[in-house]
């Protein structure tokens, strides 16, 4: 996450990586976001037209027998498979958003205690 310019000092090169990462990622991050939410919906309709399904070619007249076909069905499962992966892979996109943030942060804190000590030198 360090920038390759090596006329910078170390600290700049590491915020301007962040920055880099950030910009990268944040994209990224949106799509897997976005992908997550839409399974997250799109389960539910699963879940119905599943339990349409049991209805009309099984005879399963409870909802609740409509619904254990549904969880049962190897298309859901298949479905909370997806769900699953693309929970992790927002997850860990979020994470690496979070480490360069902080990265940014630190530079942020450095480069504040450097003025302040630079004051009380003079």
């Amino acid at each position: 996450m360090e920038y390759q310019d090596e006329s910078l000092d170390r600290g700049t090169r590491s915020k301007l990586g962040a920055l880099e990462t950030l910009k990268e990622l944040s994209p990224q991050y949106a799509q897997a976001k976005a992908d997550r939410t839409r399974l997250e919906y799109f389960r539910k309709s699963k879940k119905a037209l599943l339990m349409i399904e049991a209805e009309r070619d099984h005879g399963h007249k409870s909802a609740a027998m409509q619904e254990r076909y549904a969880y049962a069905h190897g298309e859901y499962i298949a479905l909370l498979d997806g769900l699953h992966a693309a929970v992790e892979i927002e997850e860990r996109l979020r994470f690496q958003l979070m480490a360069a943030e902080s990265a940014i942060r630190i530079w942020q804190t450095r480069m504040a205690s450097d003025r302040i000590e630079r004051q009380v030198i003079r």
